[in-house]
This record gives structure tokens, sequence and C-alpha cells, in this order.
């Protein structure tokens, strides 16, 4: 069968299948049992006793309603007692009297107000549980899905748009929040279905047989737009998701956007993305429409039918007629509410798909728990870093190649080398952030894969060349991940030379505004260097850390970063040469392998790889056209 599309061609050049007229997907009946045990399992008893309060609200309501049986036989005359439902009359009669109320019609009306007003009390406290539940679940899956991947490994991030999990934290659990709450009223219709059945039944068995096979046909009416549903949900999650990446990648780089005069394209594929989106929620929109007018058109004729046929085919008494199809008009949204909770549901639930394989894969991805403190040998000083015949390998690519190098304690190594040469995936190896595929890298004698790995990142001070910044102050960013009083804020801000922060009013209270927006790349570095100098270290890793500061604040930085050596190990990672000068060993690495290691003296002579490359960027510095042509 050739399945109609939607739009094709998004960002991940995946086509975007509309939801064609298949059965339900077995997937929605296990997303639906998911559903339930979350919900079970989150909040316990809260969920029967949500469920109590549907079943409350709903015979309290239904009585209310039967109660006009007795009330029209009185008002009426006997024309009701000789139907079928003459024992429902007699027993709803006696209640009034019994609970001390005037006897006939006026106890009779007060019995019914009672009723109603009761029902409406149970309703606004099943209301109110399952506002509390939703906000609750919601709540609930967006921190354990944000945890998760923050516990994973680095390479489950690797292997995903960072828009798809942002997606999913901030706009899926907000679509799972909503098929909980279509959970409860599809719940809460069902159970009112089966209250007015039961009571319709009592009062008259023929009419509300042909009122629920009315209902029926209506139902399976409808069966063709809740089929659709599904797929306008799956294709809604995978809209939503290149719509936060392409935003997220258009905003940071709106300023090389604007540059390289890219606007339009990347509003081309953003459009393309939201068209997608719109398209996918106005077709599940339509069909809701579709669905309600069936409904209240086919709900409205049957009835009226009803009405008529049931005195005269059925032998109905018509009070009782009336009195049946009293429940039913009220029961009529409640089979509207059953029929567009499911439709909403077959939307809603791919976003509880996507959100538990994303928890899943990250919890099967997480590293290890483990809350040892470090060695004492290794937490107390330096300690040598060994790397032994250390491969990494990431995707195809053989980022390291066998490296055999150390890092005397105490002493400041440094690493350079044309890009892509392994430089950052050494540091990365030394972080535990990618997994080692051959070899093994020591700490003071111990397998880093034996060390527990919070500690011996708490014990390391890393500086990037792109400094992470969050939302917040420069104090918050200076002391992130630290217990750093404000003291040692100072005191951190000082050694990196972020003499800038004096120059703000707020000082350091400043707000860094989005990924340190307000600050300029230098100001960011600064505050980096701060953060790696306001906790005691035992490693520094500078990874670039003084690319974007100006030869006098890179000067300064240096002669902290050589203070900094003695009791703590210095790693230093750069292009500029002129970083480098002061290291006690250089390795110069080249496709993932170590091909010279030296002092600056050693190396810097004809027909080494280190003075090619220094020369390379001193005529590049000189004569920036010559050098292209040279390369």
């Amino acid at each position: 069968m050739e399945r109609r599309r939607i739009r094709t061609g998004g960002p991940s050049g995946r086509a975007v299948p509309s939801a064609s007229s298949r059965p339900v997907p077995p997937a929605m009946i296990r997303l639906l049992a998911l559903l339930a045990r979350d919900a079970f399992a989150a909040f316990g008893w809260r969920v029967p006793a949500l469920v109590g309060l549907m079943v409350l609200s709903g015979v309290l309501e239904g009585l209310a309603v039967t109660a006009a049986l007795p009330l029209l036989s009185q008002l009426g005359g006997d024309g009701v007692q000789g139907a079928q439902a003459g024992g429902v009359v007699a027993a709803l009669g006696r209640v009034p009297v019994a609970l001390g109320l005037p006897e006939g019609p006026v106890g009779v009306g007060i019995l019914m107000v009672v009723l109603v007003a009761a029902s409406a009390v149970a309703y606004l406290a099943m209301a109110r549980l399952a506002a509390r539940l939703q906000a609750a679940y919601v709540l609930t899956w967006q921190t354990s899905v944000f945890s998760a991947s923050l516990a994973a490994g680095p390479a489950f991030l690797d292997a995903r748009r960072g828009g798809d999990v942002v997606a999913a934290i901030v706009a899926e659990v907000n679509r799972v929040g909503g098929a909980f709450y279509h959970g409860c009223l599809v719940l809460a219709a069902f159970v009112n279905l089966l209250i007015y059945v039961g009571l319709a039944l009592l009062v008259s068995p023929a009419t509300s047989f042909a009122v629920m096979a009315l209902g029926a046909v209506l139902f399976l009416s409808t069966r063709p737009f809740m089929r659709r549903a599904f797929g306008y949900g799956e294709a809604i999650t995978r809209a939503q998701g290149d719509i936060q990446s392409l935003a997220s990648e258009g905003v940071s780089a709106a300023k090389a956007l604007k540059a390289n005069v890219a606007e339009d394209a990347a509003r081309a594929r953003f459009a393309e993305a939201a068209g997608r989106l719109a398209e996918a929620n106005f077709r599940n929109s339509f069909d809701v429409q579709k669905a309600k007018a069936v409904f209240e058109f086919g709900g409205a004729a049957g009835l009226a039918g009803l009405l008529v046929a049931g005195p005269l085919l059925l032998g109905v008494e018509i009070a009782t007629v009336l009195v049946v199809l009293a429940l039913f008009v009220r029961l009529l949204p409640r089979v509207t509410a059953l029929q567009q909770g499911l439709q909403a549901l077959n939307v809603l639930l791919p976003a509880l798909d996507n959100l538990q394989r994303l928890r899943e894969e990250a919890r099967a991805a997480a590293e290890p728990e483990d809350q040892r403190p470090l060695p004492p040998a290794i937490a107390a000083s330096a300690a040598t870093i060994a790397f032994r015949g250390v491969s990494v390998t990431r995707g195809e690519t053989r980022a390291l190649d066998g490296v055999d190098l150390e890092l005397p304690p105490g002493k400041t190594v440094a690493l350079v080398g044309p890009s892509g040469s392994g430089k950052s995936t050494l540091v990365d190896a030394v972080l535990g952030l990618v997994p080692v595929s051959a070899g093994r890298i020591e700490i003071g004698g111990v397998a880093l894969g034996d060390l527990p790995m919070p500690a011996w990142r708490r014990a390391i001070g890393y500086v990037a060349q792109d400094t992470a910044l969050l939302s917040g102050s420069i104090a918050y960013n200076v002391r992130l991940g630290t217990e750093a009083g404000a003291g040692a804020v100072d005191e951190a801000l000082e050694q990196a030379a972020a003499h800038f922060v004096r120059r703000l009013a707020a000082g350091v209270d400043t707000e860094v505004g989005d990924r340190g927006a307000r600050l300029s790349g230098g100001e960011r570095q600064r505050l980096g260097l701060a953060r790696a100098l306001a906790a005691p270290r035992r490693l520094f890793i500078l990874d670039e850390a003084t690319s974007a500061l100006d030869a006098e604040t890179e000067a300064e930085v240096l002669r902290t970063v050589a203070r900094l050596a003695g009791d703590a190990t210095v790693l230093v990672v750069a292009h500029r040469f002129s970083a480098v000068r002061g290291a006690d060993v250089i390795h110069v690495l080249e496709n993932g392998r170590v091909v010279e290691s030296g002092n600056w003296a050693s190396l810097d002579r004809p027909g080494a790889r280190f003075h090619a490359l220094k020369q390379l960027q001193e005529m590049t510095q000189r004569n920036p056209e010559a050098s292209a042509c040279a390369e």
C-alpha cells in the first residue's frame, strides 16, 4: 500500500512519513502499559485514590440523574411505575425519607441537588489530584532524562545531535505530561461509561442496548482517525528534534551566518522542519475535529430517533425513555472524551517511547558511580602519568596510534602538532572522556580505569580553548565544581590575569549571559583558567587556553602557569609555539603518533619536525599569503 508523506528532506536526510491508515501498532499497547506502570511506580497509592475519586464522581452524578425517575413518577402519576424501572423508582423514592428529607417531590429535588453538589466536589478533588500528578510526572521525566544524560559517558552525547536531547528534555516531556493527562481523561471517561451504562440498564435494558449500539457505531466510525494519530505523533517527535537542533545552531552561529550572508540558507532549513511540524499538527487537529463532528451529529440524530422509536418500537414508557436519554446525554460527552483521549494518546505516546529509549540508552552508557577517594600517594602530590602503547579510535579514525610518553610529576609538558594530530584526544584520554582501544594509561603506577573517576577529575584543573560558561555570575562560574569561597575566587581571578572583572560595576556578581555571550573570547578563557586555579589540583591541563589572549596577557598567564609546576604537573596543548617555550618536555604529535620529544633547545634545529612547524608558523605571522602558497 502506498504511503502518503507529510513532507520529506529534513536536516537529517530522513523522509518523514505521514500517518497512514494502518492498524494501531503494538507499540501503542506497550506504551500504554508503560504509562500505567510508570504512574504506579512514581505515585503509589495516589493512583488508586485518583481512580476512586473518578468512580465516586461518576456514581454521584449518575444517581443524581437517575433520581429524576421518582420525581417524574411523583409529578406525573403512575406512568413510570408501570415501566421496567419500577423497582428502581421505588428504591430511590425511599432514600429521601431515610435521610430525613421531606417526602415527595421536594425531598427528591433536594436529594438531586445534594448528589450533584457532592459529585462536583469529588470531581474538583479528582481534577486537582490529576493536575498535581501530571506536573510531578513531567518533573520526574525531566529530571531523570537530564540526570541520565549527564551521568552517561561522552560517547552517548557524541553519537547524538544535541538538539534531539534538548528537545526531549524541554518539549517531549511536556507531551509525556499530556499523555498522562489524557490517560486520566480516558480512564475517567471509561469509568463513567460503565457507571452510566449500568444505571441505564437498571432503568430500561431495551433502550440502553439501543443507545449502546449507537455509541459503538460512532466509536468504530472514528477508528481511522485514531490509527493515523500514532504516525502523526512520530512525525511531531522527529520535527521537534530537528527544530531544536536548527534553532540552537542558528542562534549560536548567528554572527557567522551574517558574516557569510547565509541567513537565507539557515531560514530555509528551519522553515522546512517547522513546516513538517505544522503539517503534522494540522492534520492531527483536523482529524480531532472530524471525529468530534461525527459524534455530535451522529449522537444527536441517534438520540432523536430513539426518543421516537422507544415508545413505538420498544414498548418503553416515554418517561423512562426520557430518563435513559438524560443519562446518555450526560454520557455522550464522556464517550466523545474517551475517543478524543485515545486519539490524543496515539499522538502523544511516541514521545514516551522516545524518552524511555533515550533514558535507557543514557543509563546503559552511564559512567560507574565511584565515590572512593584517590589513593593517598596520588592525592597528596603530583604523580607520573604514563601512556603505554595507547590507541584511541573515534569512529573509523585512529586518533591515537600506539602512543608512548610520560608526564613527569611536577613538570611542565607541552604537546604540539598540526590540527588533527591527536593532541586533544590525548587530553580527553587523560580525563577519561574517551575509551582507550589499546594500551593503558597509568597514574602513579595505577591504571586510570582502576581510579575513582570523579575524584581523579576533581584533581585536574582543565582549561579548554572554548571555555564552557553557564548562565550566572562570574563568581558562580569560577567556583563551578569546587567549594571555593569568596577569597579563593578573588585570588584565582587575579592569578588568571582576569583584571577586567575589577572594571565591571557588579564585579564578580556580573552576569555572563548565555554561554558567556556578554564576554569576549579572551575574557572567557581567563575565567576558565580562574576556575582551574580556584581549588587545589594535581594536574593542570591547558588545551589552547591562551589562543584568544593578546601577547601581554598571554605572557602574564604563562608566568602563572610556570609557578604551578612543582606541586602539580602541567600539560600544555598549543598551536602557538610561544606558549610552550618554557616547557620542560615537548612532544610533537602527527597522525596520532609521537614523532619527536625533547626540550625547546634540542628540538629547535634544522631538520627537526618541531623546527619546521615553528618556521611555518613564523612565516604565517609575517606573511599569511606566502604561508598559504607554501602549504
